[in-house]
């Protein structure tokens, strides 16, 4: 009876090694499934994440770009000053006189003469040129 009650050495070697085989088995099958899941977000993961270095270039592209559009224009700008300065040096009482007039001021608050009519013989002028300046007593008047 008590044979029958508990099983032999031999068939508790049996059922162990079957429980063994299961769990080998049980395991092997996770880890295939585990191993496909990990391949799959790899997968997502090389679609989302993006290539860095392709990512550097586009910056900079796009910062040579922007600096050969930000250039451009202060080239412009700065010729057009330049323009700019060279009419105002033109028309500038100091360009005025270097090509050969001179500016004529008269009387006691150094009134500038524009016309010869405010202007008597025995009279004094301050003569002011390109460079340097005299002082002038009017001769003669003569009417334009």
């Amino acid at each position: 009876a008590a044979e029958m009650a508990v099983p032999g050495v031999g068939e508790i070697i049996v059922s162990i090694d079957s429980m063994v085989r299961n769990a080998e088995g049980l395991v092997v099958v996770s880890l295939r499934g585990l191993r496909l899941r990990l391949e799959g977000m790899e997968g997502r993961m090389a679609l989302t994440v993006p290539d860095l270095d392709s990512m550097r270039m586009r910056v900079d592209e796009l910062l040579r770009t922007s600096a050969a559009h930000v250039r451009s224009p202060v080239r412009s700008s700065s010729v057009y000053v330049e323009a700019l300065g060279a009419r105002l040096g033109a028309v500038s009482p100091a360009g005025t006189l270097s090509r050969g007039y001179a500016i004529v001021q008269a009387g006691p608050d150094g009134t500038v003469v524009s016309d010869s009519n405010l202007l008597a013989p025995g009279d004094t002028a301050s003569v002011t040129l390109a460079r340097g300046a005299f002082d002038a007593e009017v001769v003669a008047v003569m009417e334009s």
